[in-house]
């Protein structure tokens, strides 16, 4: 197929949004400022990408099951939304490239 046809095909058709949920961890040792500003930086990825955030839930500090970057506790965050497939992609590469991530789900 030529790649003008595909790129058109594309166009006609719709992506519809899936719904996904993620958890990422912050070093426990984070002010809470800054822990709120990682947060709200994954929610504008998702919304600029034309995604709605439905739950959001911050789940405390807790203790890792086994040490992270040299951290043995994280501050847990919880998120469920609808967005277009390309949506997990962009989280993935923002959780490995985020100094105040520690893993991301």
């Amino acid at each position: 197929m030529p790649s003008d046809a595909f790129s058109a095909l594309n166009r006609k058709v719709k992506m519809t949004p899936n719904k996904y949920e993620t958890i990422f961890i912050c070093p426990a040792e984070l002010p809470q400022e800054k822990i709120d500003a990682t947060f709200e930086k994954v929610k504008s990825i998702i919304t600029r990408a034309e995604g709605k955030i439905s739950f959001t839930e911050s789940w405390g500090r807790r203790r890792l099951s086994y040490q992270i970057k040299h951290n043995r506790e994280g501050y847990y965050l919880y998120l469920v939304f609808t967005a277009p497939p390309q949506v997990p992609a962009l989280l993935t590469h923002h959780f490995r490239v985020s100094d105040t991530i520690l893993r991301g789900l």
